[in-house]
């Protein structure tokens, strides 16, 4: 099964050229956001909102909310503003 895979990747590596790393140079250059939903004890549903920095993939700065509204997600951005700038 292992040479199978290989296989697989050895094929969409060819297909594809090389794969080329995305990170900007510096830290802070770019940050991306995240919203993500999961369930706490299979009952509440809970939104994770995340900032991520692009260079050192530090997470920044997140929050847990029962809804994904645009307020939660600035809130979590100026969370982030704050702390690193």
């Amino acid at each position: 099964k292992g040479d199978k895979d290989k296989q697989l990747e050895k094929n969409i590596e060819a297909d594809l050229g090389e794969w080329e790393r995305f990170s900007r140079p510096n830290p802070n250059d770019l940050w991306q956001m995240d919203i993500m939903s999961f369930y706490i004890r299979d009952q509440h549903k809970v939104y994770l909102i995340s900032a991520l920095d692009d260079c050192s993939r530090m997470i920044i700065n997140w929050g847990l909310y029962k809804e994904q509204t645009a307020n939660n997600v600035l809130e979590t951005l100026r969370g982030a503003l704050a702390k690193h700038g």
